[in-house]
Formats: C-alpha cells, structure tokens, sequence
C-alpha cells in the first residue's frame, strides 16, 4: 500500500508499486497554468563503471513526508504559490530501466514550473532519507553513498543562496 500526503498544492507518495509517469501531469493540470515540467530517474545499467542490475531503495517514511514537504513549502516560498507539486519516489527493489522517481509541478509560467521542479529534485536528492542499496551483474551489492542529513545543503555551495535558510 502508497504512503500517501496529499494536500490541495502537493501531493508525495512512497510507493513499492510501479510508478505511473502520467500521474504527476494529471496532479499538476490546471486550467489556470500555462507550463508543467517534470523529471523521471529511472535505475541506469551502469555505475561508476560496474553492471547493475537493480536497487533496492530503503526509507524512513515518516520522516521522508516530513522532508518532502518541506521541500515543496519551499519551492512555494521561492517560486511562487501559484504551483502544483508531485513528488513520487519507489522503495522496494527495481530493476535496470524502472521509474524510481518522478516529480512534476505545475505553474502559470515556465521559468516557475522548471526552476520548482529542478530545485525539488535537487533537495530530494540531497535530504530526503531514502537509501539505495545497488545490486551487480557480479552477485555483489553495496550501499551508494550521497545522503548525508548532517553536511551543508549542497544546493546553496552550488547556487549560493537560492532556498530558505
């Protein structure tokens, strides 16, 4: 069964199922918006030179929602209020080529819904507790490194100070 937050601007869903890459469009429709952008990250066959064959994504979900949230209360207070956000990522295992995360916001213009959806992306990334455990053509599997809750948000050494302190 989803862990499902739905809100009238944001809806964010931990799901072991397969995630529908329709769902984040007919979320974020709205006759009064003019733009939607998304992005897809799916699970790539090679990395860091090494086969893979799949992930197995691991969360603390309560956690998770909370982070989410926050994130998309901040993409609001930077982008504008006027958005619509979609956040789904998979726990679970996957295989090469699944859909393992989605995101979509819809805006009134462009420049809103894309610099919302590359900046939910971006945070998800860095501060959500998601874990990814990967799994090899040769049998072995290891943990990827990347989420640290403890370091400095990435996104403000990279952009200086785009989100709220």
């Amino acid at each position: 069964m989803p862990d499902l937050l739905t809100c009238d601007r944001h809806q964010i869903e931990l799901s072991l199922a397969p995630i529908p890459l329709s769902a984040a469009a007919e979320f974020c429709h709205d006759d009064r918006y003019g733009a939607f952008a998304s992005f897809v990250g799916w699970v790539r066959r090679v990395n860091v030179g090494r086969l893979v064959t799949g992930i197995t994504y691991q969360s603390f979900q309560p956690l998770c929602r909370t982070v989410l949230t926050e994130i998309c209360q901040e993409a609001e207070q930077v982008f504008g209020q006027e958005l619509r956000i979609y956040v789904q990522h998979r726990l679970g295992e996957t295989r090469v080529g699944d859909p393992t995360v989605l995101i979509g916001v819809g805006a009134i213009h462009r420049d809103e819904a894309c610099e919302a959806c590359r900046y939910v992306i971006e945070e998800l990334k860095h501060r959500a507790p998601i874990w990814k455990l990967e799994h090899y053509e040769d049998g072995d599997s290891g943990w990827v490194p990347g989420n640290c809750l403890c370091q400095e948000r990435r996104s403000r050494d990279r952009r200086g100070s785009t989100g709220p302190e």
